[in-house]
């Protein structure tokens, strides 16, 4: 079986390296780490990921207008959108396309891992 493709994109080098080691320790994701919105959106025309994981907050694009893209694209609108946040507040979450996930980071060991399955498994 093939490991299902996960692009997480955060400004935080930190919360980026933390996500792959946590996905790809399982065997079932290959994690790309992108550190800049724009830089995403290339890369996901390039090859589009199972799954994307955005930072809410980030200099540039923020996670909102990314998804915002990715939904208005007619080769990534099917690509499921997962935001973590340290600071999610109710406009963010408005702000952002319908059917997104939402999960606070830091993230408990095992609830992004979760999350993603969870995503996945619907798609």
């Amino acid at each position: 079986m093939l490991a299902r493709q996960i692009m997480v994109v955060d400004d935080d080098p930190v919360m980026c390296q933390l996500a792959k080691s946590e996905l790809e320790q399982t065997g079932w994701y290959h994690v790309t780490a992108v550190p800049d919105g724009a830089l995403a959106l290339a890369a996901m025309r390039r090859h589009p990921p199972d799954l994307v994981v955005l930072d809410l907050v980030m200099p540039g694009l923020d996670g909102p207008e990314i998804a915002h893209r990715i939904k208005c694209d007619p080769a990534l609108f099917r690509i499921p959108v997962v935001f973590r946040s340290s600071l999610f507040t109710t406009d963010e979450a408005r702000e952002a396309p319908m059917g997104c996930r939402y999960l606070a980071k830091p993230t408990n060991p095992g609830e992004l891992l979760a999350c993603i399955e969870d995503v996945l498994g619907r798609h």
